[in-house]
């Protein structure tokens, strides 16, 4: 419908209530109280609907009548099931003949009051159980009665229409006022008001300018003007019902125009009034699919777009086909084929989506979905940058990339929050990575403000977009311990669902029954999913595979052979989550178990994966029982001759172990590999594997977290204590913890650097402090020439260790010559 926002369904309820209460009904009334547009909102949910209109030129002639009759039914029926040149009482007889064959309809008839015998004759389809709307200005049947007065539109829902306009209250009011409250040229002056395309009216016939605003000039060359005005919307308006052979030339900007601003519904109504072989050409359908999506009206067009890509190859559109329709994982498969090497914003996407029921994608990183982002950018298509951005961040999700993906979800709000007006379903989706991506990893800054930000949203956007933000609510309940709040929100959903979809639910279920400790009810539960799974295909039987593994698991009853079985299921029917949580279960049985079942690349994704994000997807009982390594504690000495203790006994560890522990002590936020490879091995001799190797090791000992590396045991050492103590100027405490040089044996050169400031800090400390037993302290310990000859200019020259002292400098300066 042009123009008609969410805001309108208040409208449309209200008069709903008219259709609902009764099967037919009668309007009398004239058009520009909004009946046209009342009646098409009613379509869409009526079965069978036959809209037709009786014109002056035709309504004298029973033949050219009952034609427009014909028209609309084989129209509807999607072929010819009737034919021309009968006379309407006929073509009644025919429809009431083969109802049963036919089906029931409802049948919306304008311009009664031009017919009105063929009107009164439409009343006997009740019979055979048709549905009625009749729509005339004069008072024809005894069927209910809607009237002007009836959908005469109130102030409160003047307000409510205006209300994504930001109109001002007083322009408002004036323009109620102006119009007394009749709808199409309320509708139409708030839009004016708002410099928005007046909007067309829906006919039988297709969408139509309202009397008074009727093109005048040549449509071809309005068109022209406004596209070089950059306003696509109204040249849409114009063309389609105009010249509809000029729509492909100029769609993209106006299809990108309307789904960033939100005007999806216009777009929609617009692109499906279209002639038959314009909606078929390869762009048209790519913006119908799109707008379909956003519309929830994906499945009205599902078979169509299927049908067309039998015909044609059309490789955006099966992109999108990819990305919207396609659920089955071989046709996934034969589209990723199809595809091939060709490389546009949509199969570049679509790419990306395949990519992620692929277990390799784990651990490689395609080029598609940068490549995506990049072609966005070069075309400063602001729509596409955020959804690439937007599908960025949910591949570094699947993928357990973590800190990319809150990077780039992030970097999305960004954008969104930069630009005056997005479209609810891609706001919320940007809204909802970056909430989901705080709330995995237990980062609650700024997460009630998003909360908010994806409430005000979510009434406006499509079924899908609110799934994902009420299911990220529901985690959030649970990250919070909100068990009861969490279990009710999937316990509603599974409930809801059919057998299949229940394998996807059952294991939030499950976490949030075991965190509540209710291991009866979990057990009963995993026992009833057993037996409901049975006979599921993959795609869906590896979840609820994945559910009871996680339940056996706890309660330690899961075997080698039932892991196994799972690894294999995902093999061959790859699903992110699914592998995710089979890899942290085969990491809990590794621990029990001596059998070699997790890969090491399986390892390396677990040690690098934040253990706030491990807790979320096992829950905090199965968290600590296989995941919380008890802290020890390590006491390091790395002035003079290092000593590390290890729970109050020394240990001996090589000189790289030492040198990667005092690196780390030094760096205290942590360090990431690549960083911490350049400070140990700045001559480039070593390489990552010998990093790795060397902390493998030492984590036999110390416990090392990684991404970043940090050491997690309860850790001490000298250095850190003796650099705070150098920081807040306490020389006196500073030299009772100087026992040497840092590390004096390394020869690293971040060390070296380290070692040299430090005591440049202490000789500088102790020489302002004019203190001469303690310059003599330092000196006894780091030899520094230079305190030396601080110490002799200081000194008075009849201490008995003036002598010593000068002899020897003389010495150490026939050394350093």
């Amino acid at each position: 419908m042009p123009n008609h926002p969410l805001q309108f369904q208040n409208w449309y309820l209200s008069h709903s209530e008219h259709f609902q209460e009764q099967t037919s009904i009668e309007y009398v009334g004239t058009p520009e109280f909004g009946i046209n547009h009342l009646i098409y909102h009613q379509l869409s949910g009526m079965e069978a609907p036959i809209w037709f209109e009786i014109t002056p030129r035709v309504a004298h002639d029973p033949v050219l009548t009952a034609n427009t009759l014909v028209d609309a039914f084989n129209k509807a029926a999607g072929e010819r099931l009737l034919d021309h040149g009968m006379e309407y009482p006929y073509v009644l007889n025919i429809i009431k003949k083969y109802t049963p064959l036919f089906g029931a309809h409802t049948f919306v008839f304008s311009g009664t009051h031009l017919a009105p015998e063929f009107a009164r004759a439409m009343l006997e389809l009740q019979q055979e159980g048709h549905t009625l709307i009749l729509i005339g200005e004069e008072r024809l049947s005894d069927l209910p009665i809607l009237t002007n007065e009836d959908l005469r539109v109130t102030r409160s829902e003047a307000f409510q229409l205006a209300e994504p306009l930001l109109l001002s209250e007083s322009q408002i009011q004036d323009a109620y006022d102006q119009t007394r409250g009749v709808f199409e040229p309320l509708w139409i002056r708030l839009n004016e008001l708002a410099r928005r395309p007046i909007p067309l009216r829906p006919t039988a016939d297709g969408f139509k300018h309202p009397p008074g605003y009727e093109v005048d000039l040549d449509p071809k060359l309005l068109v022209s003007l406004l596209r070089k005005k950059e306003k696509y919307m109204e040249a849409l308006e114009i063309a389609v019902p105009n010249c509809p052979h000029l729509v492909p030339q100029f769609i993209e900007e106006a299809g990108s125009r309307a789904l960033l601003t939100g005007a999806h519904a216009h777009l929609h109504v617009l692109l499906e009034a279209l002639p038959r072989d314009i909606k078929e050409d390869e762009v048209v359908m790519r913006w119908r699919i799109e707008a379909a999506y956003l519309m929830d009206k994906k499945a009205e067009i599902k078979e169509e777009v299927l049908e067309y890509l039998e015909k044609h190859e059309a490789p955006d559109v099966r992109a999108l086909a990819v990305l919207y329709m396609i659920f089955d994982r071989n046709l996934s498969k034969q589209a990723k084929r199809a595809l091939g090497e060709i490389e546009s914003l949509p199969t570049l996407k679509a790419k990306t989506f395949l990519y992620s029921y692929e277990k390799e994608a784990v651990f490689a990183q395609p080029e598609e979905p940068y490549k995506a982002l990049s072609l966005a950018e070069v075309e400063s298509n602001h729509l596409e940058i955020i959804r690439c951005v937007k599908m960025i961040s949910r591949f570094s999700n699947i993928t357990f990339r973590y800190k990319e993906y809150l990077h780039w979800s992030n970097y999305g709000m960004e954008i969104v929050q930069s630009m005056p007006n997005v479209n609810a379903n891609d706001h919320l989706a940007i809204v909802n990575s970056c909430l989901y991506s705080k709330i995995i990893q237990n980062r609650m800054d700024g997460v009630d403000s998003l909360i908010n930000e994806g409430m005000a949203l979510v009434d406006k956007a499509n079924d899908e977009s609110r799934r994902y933000f009420y299911s990220t609510l529901a985690d959030y309940s649970f990250v919070l311990k909100d068990y009861e709040k969490s279990l009710s929100f999937w316990k509603d959903l599974y409930n809801k669902s059919d057998r299949n979809f229940r394998a996807f639910y059952a294991y939030e279920i499950l976490k949030n029954l075991i965190s509540m400790g209710k291991l009866e009810e979990a057990q009963k539960f995993t026992e009833n999913l057993t037996s409901t799974s049975l006979g599921l295909k993959n795609a869906f039987k590896i979840h609820a595979h994945m559910a009871e593994l996680y339940f056996r698991i706890h309660v330690d009853d899961c075997s080698y052979d039932q892991l196994c079985k799972l690894d294999d299921m995902i093999n061959n029917t790859y699903h992110s989550s699914a592998y995710l949580m089979l890899i942290l279960m085969k990491y809990c049985f590794s621990k029990k178990a001596p059998a070699k079942l997790i890969s090491d690349k399986e390892i390396e994704i677990v040690e690098k994966m934040p253990k706030e994000v491990i807790r979320f997807y096992l829950g905090d009982k199965l968290y600590e029982k296989y995941y919380s390594v008890p802290t020890k504690r390590i006491d390091a000495k790395f002035l003079g001759k290092p000593q590390i203790k290890i729970n109050g006994e020394y240990v001996k560890l090589p000189l790289r172990q030492i040198e990667i522990l005092l690196i780390l002590s030094l760096n205290s936020d942590g360090l990431s590999g690549d960083k911490l490879m350049v400070k140990l091995y700045e001559d480039g001799q070593d390489n990552y594997g010998s990093l790795k190797t060397s902390i493998s090791k030492l984590r036999k000992l110390i416990n090392i977290s990684a991404n970043p590396y940090r050491i997690s045991d309860d850790f001490e050492s000298d250095i850190t204590r003796l650099i705070h103590l150098i920081k807040v100027g306490n020389v006196q405490e500073a030299l009772k913890i100087y026992s040497g040089k840092l590390l004096p044996e390394s020869e690293n050169d971040y060390i070296f650097e380290t070692r040299e400031l430090i005591d440049s800090s202490l000789n500088n400390m102790v020489i302002k402090h004019k203190n001469i037993d303690m310059m003599i302290s330092m000196f006894d310990i780091n030899n520094d020439i230079i305190l030396l000859e601080e110490i002799i200019n200081r000194m008075d020259k009849n201490d008995p260790r003036y002598v010593i002292l000068k002899a020897k400098h003389s010495q150490e300066l026939g050394n350093f010559s």
